[in-house]
C-alpha cells in the first residue's frame, strides 16, 4: 500500500492553461465605428466580466492544487481525492477531532450526552435499595 499524496499537475502547466481559457473567454474586439454587425444569430448571453472569470479561474486553480488525502480504498483500492487538513487527511479520514483528552473535557461530554438519568449510579442505588425494601415486607408478610 502507498499512502502517499497524489501528485498534483505543475502550477506553471496550470497557469497556461488558465490563460487560455481567459483568451477564450474574452469579449469580442469592436469594429472601427464602435459597434459590431448585425446579424440574424439569435443573441448570445452575456459574457461574464474578465476579472470575474480571472478570480473565479485562479480559486479554482488554488483548490485542485490543494494537497489530497490519499487514504486507500478497500473496495477499489484507490486513494481518496478530497482535499486534506492539516494533519493530511480529509475530515472522513481522521481530520477530525479524536475526542476530549482532559479531566475537565472528559466531563464536560459526559454531561453533554446526558439523556434522562434512568442509569445513572443513583437512580440504579436507589432502585436497588427499594428492591432489598420490597423483598424484606414481603419476607415480613410472609412470617406473619
Amino acid at each position: 500500500m502507498n499512502n502517499k499524496p497524489l501528485e498534483r499537475e505543475p502550477i506553471d502547466r496550470v497557469r497556461a492553461r488558465l490563460e487560455a481559457l481567459l483568451k477564450a473567454n474574452a469579449a469580442p474586439q469592436a469594429t472601427a465605428g464602435g459597434w459590431s454587425k448585425m446579424s440574424d444569430e439569435p443573441l448570445a448571453r452575456e459574457r461574464e466580466p474578465i476579472e470575474r472569470v480571472r478570480a473565479r479561474l485562479e480559486a479554482l486553480v488554488r483548490a485542485n492544487a490543494a494537497p489530497r488525502c490519499g487514504a486507500r480504498s478497500k473496495r477499489t483500492g484507490l486513494p481518496c481525492r478530497a482535499a486534506a487538513m492539516p494533519n493530511g487527511r480529509c475530515k472522513v479520514h481522521g481530520g477530525k477531532s479524536t475526542g476530549p483528552r482532559t479531566p475537565e473535557g472528559l466531563e464536560r461530554s459526559r454531561r453533554a450526552n446526558w439523556k434522562h438519568g434512568h442509569f445513572s449510579r443513583e437512580a440504579k442505588a436507589e432502585r436497588s435499595r427499594l428492591r432489598a425494601a420490597i423483598l424484606a415486607l414481603r419476607d415480613l408478610r410472609d412470617s406473619i
